[in-house]
């Protein structure tokens, strides 16, 4: 089955399911004002169960090792030489013997050599690149990390824990669970000041209670079939999915019916001001960090690939975001929402800022 073939038919199959599960949604697309928190978790669950049992009954892709994305010009040269002296040695006999089939064992050992140096530069480069891509390529991504543990897919990477090498995977990840909820949960330390503490949490309540039906100017008006279609559409694909393991491509072959099923959710979403459970997963994988011992959970660094449908949802929102802020003057040094700026930008201007009137 071709690539084109695999497309129709998966598009087929989750319009009509869709359309089984959301008949009611289709016919009142304006009926999300009536919906409660529950309905909105019913229909994530509806609609993550509809797209795994179509998708799972379609052909998956692989990582395709023989592709070689390490290929240079050094490499082609090594090539050339050793395939010029494997054909003079083949005319002449091929006797395994003498010093033209010396030179060419020689040569090839020097290719092979030379392809498993670019082979690990390239993906040690991959690896290091991986905690600053916005999206990860799926294929590639899980064996770079399977590699990087060197191990089969049959086991998982051992990892030390409180002085104790851990084996038996159901052990490792609720070390890794531990480990990740500490790491990004707030401490208490006695350094802190604690009536400032107090100050910001009745902030944050307040907030929350007065925020309420105040909606600003991005969500003032539905969000359109035509919105979701423009970001589906500019959707990367071949990037590793969430724990819902739903990919770019499931949403853009998805069709018509897809998009405003999402589009549904979203205006539910955003008319009852809360988020389903399953856009707020994320799934954390510890990548090794170069030449370092991995079975140490410091030496790793945490990779949360979250549900594509959330990143769709923020992207929307984005859009409109920007849309709104071309209308009003942000200023100069502004560094949230403008693009190419980052912290980095405004940790430089914070230093400088302190340098000049730093008191000598």
């Amino acid at each position: 089955m071709s690539k084109v073939e695999i497309e129709k038919k998966y598009t087929s199959q989750i319009t009509k399911s869709l359309e089984n599960q959301f008949s009611d949604i289709l016919l009142a697309p304006d009926g999300y004002m009536k919906c409660s928190a529950s309905d909105v978790e019913q229909m994530m669950d509806k609609f993550n169960k509809v797209v795994d049992e179509v998708s799972s009954k379609l052909p998956k892709s692989k990582f395709k090792k023989g592709l070689k994305p390490y290929w240079n010009e050094d490499l082609k040269t090594f090539y050339k030489q050793e395939k010029d002296l494997w054909r003079k040695w083949k005319s002449e006999g091929g006797v395994k013997e003498g010093s033209l089939y010396e030179l060419y064992k020689e040569k090839k050992r020097l290719f092979r050599a030379a392809i498993r140096t670019a082979e690990r530069n390239y993906e040690i480069k991959q690896m290091e690149e991986i905690t600053n891509m916005e999206q990860i390529e799926q294929t590639y991504f899980w064996h770079l990390v399977n590699k990087a543990r060197n191990r089969s897919k049959s086991c998982i990477n051992p990892i030390e824990d409180n002085g104790q090498l851990l084996t038996d995977p159901g052990a490792i990840c609720e070390a890794w669970k531990g480990y990740f909820q500490k790491l990004y949960s707030p401490e208490d330390k006695p350094h802190y000041d604690n009536e400032f503490k107090q100050y910001i949490e009745d902030q944050v309540k307040r907030f929350h209670v007065e925020s309420k039906r105040q909606n600003t100017e991005i969500l003032k008006e539905p969000i359109s079939e035509l919105e979701t279609a423009t970001v589906i559409k500019s959707l990367k694909s071949k990037k590793a999915p969430g724990v819902d393991n739903i990919t770019a491509e499931h949403i853009k072959f998805g069709g018509e019916c897809m998009t405003k099923c999402m589009t549904y959710i979203f205006n539910v979403i955003t008319w009852l001001e809360t988020q389903p459970q399953q856009m707020k997963l994320g799934m954390i994988i510890p990548i090794p960090k170069r030449n370092k011992d991995a079975t140490q959970k410091d030496n790793n660094r945490g990779i949360t690939l979250l549900p594509i449908i959330s990143k769709v949802y923020e992207k929307v929102l984005i859009l409109r975001d920007e849309k709104t802020n071309r209308k009003k003057k942000i200023d100069h040094l502004q560094g949230a929402n403008v693009k190419k700026c980052s912290s980095i930008h405004t940790t430089w201007m914070l230093r400088e800022t302190m340098s000049q009137f730093r008191i000598t």
